[in-house]
């Protein structure tokens, strides 16, 4: 692993490591995700720094962020991912106990009209963790063609 990139940066607060953060996943993201086996893994030293980039990635001028319109308001998925083909996979996670709720089926809707407006370059999914006999894994491998 001595191969792998590794960088640690100290900042001082008010110094923009969130924004940082989410600029450096961009990057991580163009660099890294076209390799076979690639894994990016952001840690934060606090729950606090944590909720802070996840708010900074749902900022809709961060070139991360990905959102969907519901009736409402707007929904954040779960799980994006670039796959080695270039389709852009979108997981919505569900416990057994949400899956039939009100919020879930407007999901399910309008991400399935989302994939269907990206013309095959998009998967919409809501994964639970067993259904029909299969894990969430399973189920993603069904939804990208891999199993």
């Amino acid at each position: 692993m001595t191969s792998l990139p590794r960088v640690c940066l100290k900042i001082p607060t008010g110094g923009g490591k969130t924004i940082l953060a989410a600029y450096v996943l961009k990057i991580a993201a163009d660099i890294w995700l076209e390799k076979t086996y690639s894994v990016v893994l952001w840690f934060a030293p606090s729950d606090t720094i944590r909720r802070q980039t996840a708010e900074a990635l749902k900022n809709p001028h961060n070139p991360l962020s990905f959102c969907l319109p519901t009736s409402t308001d707007k929904f954040y998925p779960d799980f994006i991912a670039k796959l080695n083909d270039g389709r852009i996979l979108i997981v919505e996670y569900k416990d057994a106990h949400l899956i039939d709720a009100k919020d879930t089926k407007e999901k399910r809707l309008i991400g399935e009209l989302w994939e269907k407006h990206t013309k095959g370059k998009g998967l919409f999914m809501i994964a639970e963790k067993s259904r029909d006999g299969l894990n969430a894994t399973e189920q993603i491998k069904i939804k990208i063609g891999a199993l």
